[in-house]
């Protein structure tokens, strides 16, 4: 690979390396049981996991990436935003070009997250962007785009497609958006599996508050009923960025899976900060990787991936940027957040490993990884 374009990979704020961070709306979630079942260890099975890859400081994005390798992850997740790569003045296939490139080499299956809905913004190109969810234009012009794509990624294994990012924070519980969504969709879905084959699994992730919440979960339904995988992102919060304790997470996951009984569910995105600001620390965040192990010990075959967020925290001028991007300047709650969004790794920025780290290596040990 060349060193612009290792450059590339290294390069924060890129589409593709984005994380589907703003998962604060999903902070009042929660239900079902307070504490673990007390359930044995169950071997790993047919289950995989992964960690968002993130290089740190003082080393490159090969460097990150070899080390998650070597903890055996099955995938690696890319985020893709339409608006960077169908521009004004045609489609810009550099970061396609560099997944063909990259991944196929390492012998590395992707996971593909198409956001045309990323939380609580879209990323129609410009032309499109006064257009309704299921404007057959702005839905033909999306099936293009997916199309364009597809012919860049000749080498490329794709484990399966999320189409649509935390969609709950952007359609709010407006009935009509939701059903113009679910019809986008639908035919969004259509054309991936026309593309990368019949058996390709296709999701679109939501948000565990708007999976679960009376508000919301029906919508999520109706559009799941059409979806081969439930997708979720799992950020126990409170609505402050304050953590909630780490006991409650066996009744979420009881939850959500009481929700889809017999439906192949995914945790997109699963993370706890280990921030002082956020009420956490290290070893309040190893007692989440451990308990989110026991957690899904208890629903095995319902349960088939977890992705771990992320391998290392992003530095505070990255955080500064997402403030900025998500409208959190003003937020009475601001410095709880800012430490939610930078202390997600489980390293710290300069490649220190933190406790959660060990502990997610043990974790695996323990059941055959």
């Amino acid at each position: 690979m060349s060193r612009r374009r290792k450059e590339r990979l290294r390069r924060p704020g890129r589409a593709w390396i984005f994380f589907g961070f703003f998962s604060f709306l999903s902070a009042c979630g929660g239900g079902g049981s307070s504490g673990s079942s007390g359930s044995q260890l169950v071997p790993k099975g047919a289950r995989t996991f992964a960690i968002d890859v993130k290089e740190s400081k003082n080393e490159t994005y090969d460097q990150a990436f070899t080390l998650a390798q070597a903890m055996k992850v099955a995938n690696v997740k890319i985020s893709l935003d339409w608006n960077l790569i169908e521009t004004q003045t045609g489609f810009d296939f550099t970061i396609p070009d560099i997944i063909d490139s990259y991944y196929p080499a390492k012998n590395m299956p992707v996971v593909l997250v198409f956001r045309p809905i990323d939380t609580n913004r879209n990323t129609f190109p410009s032309d499109l962007s006064s257009k309704a969810l299921d404007d057959s234009t702005l839905i033909s012009r999306f099936q293009a785009f997916l199309s364009a794509v597809k012919g860049r990624l000749t080498h490329t294994t794709v484990a399966y497609i999320q189409i649509g990012n935390e969609v709950d924070g952007y359609l709010g519980t407006d009935s009509g958006q939701w059903s113009a969504w679910t019809t986008f969709f639908q035919q969004a879905r259509s054309t991936a599996k026309a593309l990368w084959g019949s058996s390709l699994k296709v999701g679109c992730i939501g948000q565990f508050k708007g999976l679960t919440d009376s508000s919301t979960r029906s919508f999520f339904q109706t559009l799941n009923a059409s979806a081969d995988l439930v997708s979720v992102n799992y950020y126990p919060l409170n609505s402050d960025f304050t953590v909630r304790p780490t006991t409650q997470i066996s009744g979420d996951f009881r939850t959500l899976v009481g929700l889809y009984p017999g439906r192949e569910i995914v945790f997109q995105e699963c993370g706890y900060p280990s921030s002082t600001a956020c009420k956490s620390d290290p070893s309040n965040q190893a007692a989440f990787i451990q308990a989110v192990f026991a957690a899904w010990d208890e629903h095995p075959s319902s349960i088939l991936h977890i992705d771990f967020a992320w391998q290392t925290d992003v530095p505070a001028s990255t955080v500064d940027q997402w403030v900025v991007q998500y409208g959190m300047s003003a937020s009475p709650y601001l410095a709880a957040f800012k430490g939610y969004l930078g202390s997600l790794g489980l390293r710290d920025e300069n490649g220190q490993a933190k406790t959660a780290l060990a502990t997610l290596q043990d974790q695996l040990n323990k059941r055959g990884w």
